[in-house]
């Protein structure tokens, strides 16, 4: 539509009148509340989603107004809150043990491959995988599988060198298939050991 507003544009106009802010979260809320909470849960997902949009308000006047859209940017910030939510799961986690108590398991990427296999060893073998592999790698591969990104949007959204992004995707990938069974590879939809990555 020709007449719609870039995000840019509303961007600059909130900092002046805050209310065009408002453009910006309806236009990417969906796609960032999907990808949050299928990264962390249904329980913690939409206090995060809301955190990713208040960040970004806070820090409209960094956005770069030479860029098309704003969607590489709030996946930027909610990769950032989804990182230190794991971080934070994993500490609670810890503790919780010390103190001889079982951890709740959160409901998140895991369930993705429950709806397609329905069993309940996967969902685990899928949790603990991810848990497993380093930060950045998980931080790439959960801006790919689950907020659809393209490899230059990542690298926008991190930042980080395409080249890079690539890199860590392909790790990711290689030590989640190390991790899993080959059925529950297929299943969460990693490639075939020997295929490609691209």
């Amino acid at each position: 539509m020709g007449s719609e507003r870039s995000d840019a544009w509303a961007i600059e106009r909130s900092i002046t009148d805050p209310a065009s802010f408002e453009i910006v979260f309806d236009r990417h809320y969906d796609r960032v509340y999907s990808f949050v909470t299928r990264s962390v849960g249904a329980d913690a997902g939409p206090d995060l989603t809301q955190e990713v949009f208040l960040v970004a308000f806070e820090r409209r006047r960094t956005f770069r107004l030479d860029a098309p859209s704003a969607r590489p940017w709030l996946f930027g910030i909610a990769s950032n809150l989804v990182r230190r939510w794991f971080r934070r799961e994993r500490r609670r986690r810890t503790m919780l043990r010390r103190w001889g108590q079982a951890p709740s398991e959160p409901v998140g990427f895991a369930d993705e491959a429950i709806d397609r296999t329905a069993a309940y060893a996967l969902r685990r073998r899928m949790r603990d995988a991810l848990r497993s592999i380093p930060d950045q790698e998980r931080e790439v591969l959960l801006l790919y599988a689950l907020g659809d990104l393209t490899y230059e949007e990542i690298a926008e959204a991190l930042p980080a060198p395409i080249g890079t992004v690539k890199s860590r995707l392909h790790r990711a990938r290689v030590r989640l298939r190390r991790l899993l069974s080959p059925e529950a590879s297929v299943a969460v939809g990693l490639p075939e050991p020997g295929g490609s990555d691209e």
